[in-house]
């Protein structure tokens, strides 16, 4: 019998705990979120109203996720911090590797005149902000509901790079474009919907989830920002 009690209360100290840890993580990424929202400007130069936009766009993701997730959020987030972390460092260096050599043998050509001065913001607001708020909202919520079980089906990874292209095609004219149907980056679209499904393919593995998309994804932004990019890189 004490056992048996012993057992349920650690049980539930553990539930307990994991649902404390999820509620930190989120609240700690809308706290950030916020923070970019009301003093971008002071902390990073050149921000423009347009950024401050996008901002919003993160937090309404991570509300949908919030509210979308429901009693699902520990399936999708639940996992280990420190096999999270471990996830998320394998596939982080794993994809700058990669993307280094695409961009050594001509196959990727990342932005030039990248400001260093502004590196350490611009790796906190990919990671902690961009990639993580979509993360949640595409391969987290959108690509579980569409699922509509236990298993992630490819059906829903699909659909959600498919949704995740159409929006990318939207921030791209709200940072870099005039809104509208003539300045659609169809190339940018295209790349966004192949980002989607590799990225779907990452988190749909329970081992890897969101762990491992989100490393790709802040990677791979980084990198083509030219934020992470080896000096003189070129055959």
């Amino acid at each position: 019998m004490l056992r048996k009690t012993t057992m349920s209360l650690t049980s539930a100290s553990h539930s307990i705990f994991m649902s404390i840890g999820n509620i930190s993580f989120l609240f700690i990424l809308v706290v950030i979120e916020v923070a970019l929202l009301l003093a971008g400007n002071s902390f990073f130069p050149g921000w423009d109203q347009t950024y401050g936009q996008l901002i919003l766009v993160y937090i309404a993701m991570t509300v949908i996720f919030i509210v979308w997730a429901k009693r699902r959020t520990e399936n999708i987030i639940g996992q280990p911090v420190n096999r999270s972390l471990f996830w998320f460092f394998i596939f982080f260096v794993v994809t700058w590797g990669v993307l280094t050599l695409l961009i050594y043998v001509g196959l990727l050509s990342p932005a030039e005149g990248f400001d260093t001065s502004v590196l350490l913001q611009t790796i906190l607001v990919q990671i902690c902000v961009v990639s993580l708020s979509e993360e949640l909202m595409f391969r987290g919520a959108m690509m579980d509901e569409l699922s509509r079980g236990p298993r992630i089906t490819w059906f829903a990874v699909v659909v959600q790079a498919a949704v995740f292209a159409v929006y990318h095609s939207w921030a791209y004219q709200i940072v870099w474009y005039d809104l509208s149907w003539e300045s659609l980056n169809l190339g940018g679209i295209v790349i966004a919907f192949i980002m989607g499904v590799i990225l779907g393919v990452i988190a749909k593995n329970r081992e890897w989830g969101l762990a491992g998309s989100i490393a790709v994804h802040s990677c791979y932004n980084l990198v083509v920002l030219g934020a992470l990019v080896l000096p003189n890189l070129s055959l």
